[in-house]
């Protein structure tokens, strides 16, 4: 099921890392007033962007592209999943 176990692995961490940034960051306030948002990551607001935003998605992304590298069958479906959990898993925790 998995091709490559170090990918996986760092994938996995990418993902994680990137989940517990974007809510500990939300959660201490540092997005305040932020009016736009990409996979539930806040990017920006009237006043600009914000850059730790952009690493954010840059980190998040990564570990959604290396994942289905990762793995030998059923990519489709821990993308989705993935997917589907970095976007719903930081509004639940606010």
């Amino acid at each position: 099921m998995i091709k490559y176990k170090s990918i996986f692995y760092s994938s996995i961490f990418l993902l994680i890392s990137a989940l517990i940034m974007n809510a500990a960051l939300t959660n201490y306030n540092y997005f305040q007033g932020y009016t736009g948002t990409i996979l539930s990551i806040p990017i920006w607001n009237t006043g600009g962007y914000y850059a730790i935003g952009f690493s954010l998605l840059f980190i998040g992304v990564m570990g959604l592209v290396l994942l289905p590298i990762s793995l030998k069958e059923k990519k489709v479906r821990f993308t989705l999943i993935a997917i589907l959990i970095f976007i719903i898993i930081p509004p639940v925790l606010k």
